[in-house]
């Protein structure tokens, strides 16, 4: 077997134990018998099961930009539904699911953590760049620093809205959201309401 198919299997193993029996459940014995290889097979490929979670949020992080930036491209969606589909492409709860998600959040893993956080801050403006960019072209946004208002908008969402650190509930995470787009729209030259319809 191909080296890259190997490590794909495991990594893909471990994603469904951790799944199945929950991360602090799941140890690289059980992901060794599970797929009835050697362990020095996958001491090959990983050092430890923290490589292992590391290499699945890494890939968990470039499958969810790869999609967002599939959806951006899609010039059949008109600028403003293009513009969310993309955001709601980025939902990491849809992708390799909650137990490594709820791991990635934990106080022991915040380095894992950031990590992730500042590849979505750099990469998530950069692809809503070009969707704003074509909305200048037609007319719908006129912003003079369009790539600098994204980017607020994500630190906002990633620092505030999707953190727990303010122990927010839905209703007030609702109402910050409103507010963010609402200053988007400013910010973006837009005219007002043309983000929020989209949002509704």
């Amino acid at each position: 077997m191909e080296n890259n198919d190997r490590r794909k299997e495991i990594l893909i193993a471990a994603s469904q134990l951790i799944e199945e029996k929950g991360l602090s459940n799941t140890s690289t014995n059980d992901i060794v018998k599970y797929l009835g290889i050697a362990r020095g097979t996958l001491y090959h490929y990983f050092n430890s099961k923290d490589e292992i979670i590391d290499a699945l949020s890494h890939e968990m992080t470039e499958n969810l930009l790869d999609n967002a930036r599939k959806i951006s491209k899609d010039k059949n969606i008109p600028v403003g539904e293009r513009f969310w589909k993309t955001i709601n492409s980025l939902n990491a709860n849809t992708c390799l699911g909650g137990e490594l998600l709820n791991h990635i959040h934990l106080e022991e893993n915040l380095k894992l953590n950031y990590k992730i956080e500042s590849v979505m801050l750099r990469e998530i403006p950069k692809i809503l760049f070009e969707i704003i960019n074509e909305g200048i072209d037609e007319g719908i946004f006129s912003s003079k620093n369009p790539l600098v208002s994204l980017e607020m908008m994500v630190s906002y969402v990633i620092s505030v809205i999707d953190s727990d650190s303010l122990n927010l509930s839905e209703t007030e995470r609702e109402k910050r959201l409103i507010i963010l787009v609402e200053n988007m729209e400013i910010l973006l030259g837009c005219e007002r309401g043309f983000l929020i319809n989209y949002l509704k």
